[in-house]
């Protein structure tokens, strides 16, 4: 892939929609506008066969790594939330207790890190509807990063600068409610992206800004109504026409060529359990397990936590050789489960020889300092959840296959299999970056 520009672009655009399939982009194709997903599929540089080479395939974890080019064992955000050893309780990816909120659990710089250190007068702004979305895709020196909160306003914290203009801003807003969110919240990101571009004169001077939006409305609606609904399907739509719009927008604003935009998603979904596959209750689950070791081992409760699919084990109760016992017991159970595949212990993930991508998916998503005991993995079809609707977080390809596309390079189309952590890496490149 050659890069077109003849210097550094203006601006850098990350789009990423939470929970896009790539087959939304072959399922909706007839109904998508010229000038929208058309416009990047047929001007961009399309990846057709890119992953998220990781479990699980969540939210934070998708950012996490498609903002850090590298995978999950080395940038430390194994979920969305996880039983934390050092704080001895269940917290956030994003939880700071100095910031309430901030990257700090973050473990490895993102792109927009590596261009405030080489640039300092470069700007860099991150939105989204999700805290941790925009929290993991800024990093820690972008100088703008905004969600939504639970009175449905944008806001931050005090680790970030507060926009001057933010609060007028925020008087405009439509979304009053959780039904808003899911489908009124693309349009409301697009007006606050708008407005960063032009409040914080992104692309003006000879320093190249980013700006990482993260639209979250598709993924509220996929985890209630599935991915085959008419709900998905209006929203993948929706996202079209936004698509389209911000193209009008950047090239009336920025200047066609003067702005490189690529378009992903941070991990898919798996389809509305039926007859195959079901639902994996990790409540109930914990307890049978923690019954069983009861038995065993007169230990309860030998497990903290069970944040799927990662289990962890209470070291003030379990120690030494019976914790060596205890991982290999567990293990052992879940195995007998018939909705799990395989199942290791932290100590086998230290010295495995992947064969095949399971294998794989499990050592990129296993960071040693989380202090993981098992791991444990599902059949396909079997989804984390115990509620209705459905989930994701396999390492099957309805979960890891995204769509990739960068627009204002190459036109071209690339089917060989690569994983998400080529942005990165193609945006270093394109900023000149080391």
């Amino acid at each position: 892939m050659i890069t077109l520009l003849l210097s550094l672009p203006k601006l850098v655009v990350l789009v990423v929609v939470d929970q896009f399939r790539y087959d939304y982009l072959l399922d909706f194709k007839g109904h998508f506008l010229k000038d929208g997903f058309y416009e990047l599929i047929n001007n961009g540089y399309v990846y057709t066969d890119c992953h998220h080479m990781h479990i699980p395939t969540y939210t934070a974890v998708g950012h996490a790594t498609i903002s850090t080019g590298v995978e999950p064992r080395i940038h430390g955000i194994i979920s969305n939330h996880w039983y934390n050893r050092k704080k001895g309780k269940f917290s956030s990816s994003v939880d700071d207790p100095d910031f309430e909120k901030s990257p700090r659990n973050l473990s490895f710089p993102t792109i927009g890190d590596h261009l405030k250190v080489k640039h300092p007068k470069s700007k860099v702004i991150s939105i989204s509807l999700k805290d941790r979305a925009a929290i993991l895709l800024g990093g820690y020196l972008a100088d703008v990063v905004l969600w939504m909160d639970k009175d449905f306003k944008f806001t931050t914290t005090g680790y970030y600068k507060k926009p001057t203009w933010l609060e007028e801003y925020n008087k405009g807003l439509s979304i009053k409610s959780d039904e808003d969110e899911i489908f009124k919240g693309n349009y409301a990101l697009f007006e606050l992206f708008k407005e960063a571009v032009l409040r914080e004169n992104l692309g003006k001077d000879e320093f190249t800004d980013i700006i990482l939006v993260s639209f979250s409305s598709l993924d509220l609606a996929g985890h209630r109504f599935g991915p085959s609904s008419n709900e998905v399907k209006s929203l993948v739509l929706q996202m079209d026409t936004v698509i389209s719009s911000m193209i009008n927008f950047l090239n009336g604003n920025i200047g066609k060529g003067e702005y490189v935009l690529i378009f992903t998603s941070d991990h898919g979904v798996a389809p509305i359990p039926q007859r195959l596959g079901g639902r994996i209750n990790t409540k109930e689950l914990k307890e049978e397990l923690n019954k069983k070791l009861k038995e065993e081992f007169k230990v309860y409760p030998a497990i903290l936590d069970i944040s799927s699919p990662w289990v962890f084990i209470d070291y003030s109760k379990v120690k030494g050789d019976k914790l060596k016992r205890v991982k290999l017991r567990v293990k052992e159970l879940l195995m007998g489960k018939d909705f799990v595949l395989r199942a290791y212990t932290s100590d086998e993930i230290m010295n495995l020889q992947p064969r095949d991508f399971i294998d794989s998916l499990v050592i990129n998503g296993f960071y040693e300092g989380a202090g993981i005991d098992v791991v444990y993995v599902p059949k396909p079809y079997w989804i984390f959840s115990y509620e209705d609707g459905t989930n994701h977080g396999s390492p099957y390809f309805y979960d890891t296959h995204v769509p990739l596309i960068f627009y204002g390079l190459e036109k071209g189309k690339d089917q060989n299999r690569c994983s998400i952590t080529i942005i990165s890496k193609r945006l270093r490149e394109v900023l000149e970056l080391p």
